[in-house]
């Protein structure tokens, strides 16, 4: 008797749904977007924490994250864009919430550290990843390792809250159609698995196709005024009744 889990059924026709998308279109879509002159990919590196000191940093912070044994209700989970967010400021009705953002964190990042998010044993997680990868051109395998992200956050109960990449407000647009192609990938994901929600946050952020410039610090990153309408997504799903 052969036995084939519901997993790998739901892998497979995801792969056949999204071969194209994921290995053609998107891999395609990044792999083309002319790279930037020279100052600007350094500066570029600086702004996401790949530079030598970024990534001290992003260790320092991970240790920090790591060495955290509490419990939380809902966890922020991404890259630099929900590092720098009030989320601990928020008034949550007594539920306390932990912010796991790390910058320069890519999908494989999240992966490797996420026995610490399950440990926190939250019972919502709200998960913003992905542009980190499309900015260095990392999209080869993106879709699969967001359905291991899935498959290892979601279960027992838990909401899990997938929300869009941002778009950004770089020059020339670089890397929105990749984005916007992972994005419609991601949430096609999300409505495949139970208790997961895709959370559209550049319906808030975003105009033509960009990142509003009275929302953005760098084009990249979100100023008080993108944190405040991203908030207020965040308080207003916490707020709704159970299963709306």
């Amino acid at each position: 008797m052969i036995v084939i889990s519901i997993r790998k059924i739901r892998r497979s026709w995801r792969i056949c749904l999204c071969a194209v998308l994921a290995g053609g279109v998107l891999g395609w879509s990044v792999a083309n977007f002319a790279p930037g002159p020279a100052d600007f990919v350094r500066a570029l590196k600086v702004m996401v924490g790949w530079d030598g000191a970024g990534e001290a940093f992003r260790r320092q912070r991970l240790t920090d994250i790591t060495a955290d044994v509490s419990t939380y209700d809902v966890v922020m989970l991404g890259d630099s864009i929900t590092e720098g967010g009030p989320w601990t400021d928020m008034a949550l009705d007594g539920r306390s919430i932990a912010n796991h953002g790390i910058s320069g964190d890519t999908t494989l990042d999240v992966l490797a550290r996420i026995d610490v998010t399950n440990r926190a044993s939250p019972s919502t997680i709200f998960l913003m990843i992905g542009v980190n990868d499309l900015l260095r051109g990392r999209s080869r395998g993106f879709l699969d390792r967001m359905e291991d992200i899935v498959d290892r956050l979601s279960g027992n109960g838990r909401s899990l809250y997938i929300q869009s990449i941002l778009l950004t407000g770089l020059d020339g647009g670089w890397p929105n159609a990749a984005i916007a192609i992972a994005n419609d990938a991601v949430a096609r994901l999300c409505r495949s698995t139970p208790r997961c929600t895709f959370v559209d946050v550049n319906a808030a952020l975003t105009a033509d196709d960009r990142l509003m410039d009275e929302v953005t610090t760098d084009g990249l990153h979100l100023n008080d005024l993108g944190y405040a309408r991203w908030s207020a997504l965040i308080h207003d799903i916490l707020a709704a009744p159970a299963g709306k």
